[in-house]
């Protein structure tokens, strides 16, 4: 493990074994300060850095963490590239006296649903904790260009027809499509809940 975890450092390992919380402790979180800061001095720079140094903890590949920096933008038209793998900045917030870095794992320049990375920071620039949900062993088929169902190819008479409401008689009868965005999940039938089971 990294030199940054102590043995007074609160860790959350999950049931295969990757480290998906640390709570550093007030030392660590200054013993992180001095390793880091000294060349960093924004919220985000510090959180690139430790994330670099904590890659083998979190069980994260170096070839993901190429492109750091580079802010995540959500794209609606679906494009075939070869961009693969990578862990991409997304947003800073201020909390109180914390900031709160975040990071998203995206797979050609897709986002992955709930996939990625927090590291919150303290006003003195220490680490204080970080979140790590990054999923590992990523199999995933891309769909052709011309997919049915890609964004750019739903408009609201499809998406009555995809949820079956074309006939509808219930009250809600007025639909409109707010946004749309491309997102990576992973489907399982066993878990969703089909409109038999409210009828």
């Amino acid at each position: 493990m990294s030199n940054d975890i102590s043995f007074n450092d609160n860790i959350v390992i999950d049931e295969i074994g990757v480290v998906r919380h640390i709570q550093h402790s007030p030392k660590s979180s200054s013993k992180t300060k001095e390793k880091i800061s000294l060349m960093k001095d924004t919220p985000q720079l510090i959180a690139n850095e430790y994330i670099k140094e904590m890659a083998p903890t979190f069980g994260i590949k170096p070839e993901l963490l190429t492109e750091l920096g580079k802010q995540n933008k959500e794209k609606v038209k679906f494009q075939l590239n070869d961009a693969g793998e990578k862990i991409l900045f997304s947003d800073e917030k201020q909390i109180m006296n914390t900031h709160i870095i975040s990071y998203v794992h995206t797979f050609n320049e897709i986002p992955i649903f709930q996939s990625g990375l927090s590291v919150t920071i303290n006003d003195g620039m220490g680490v204080v904790s970080s979140q790590n949900s990054v999923h590992s062993d990523l199999q995933i088929q891309m769909p052709s260009e011309n997919a049915e169902f890609l964004p750019q190819n739903i408009d609201v008479e499809k998406l009555k027809d995809i949820l079956n409401i074309q006939n509808s008689k219930t009250t809600w009868t007025k639909i409109s499509i707010n946004s749309k965005r491309l997102l990576i999940y992973q489907f399982k039938p066993e878990l969703r809940i089909t409109p038999q089971a409210y009828s």
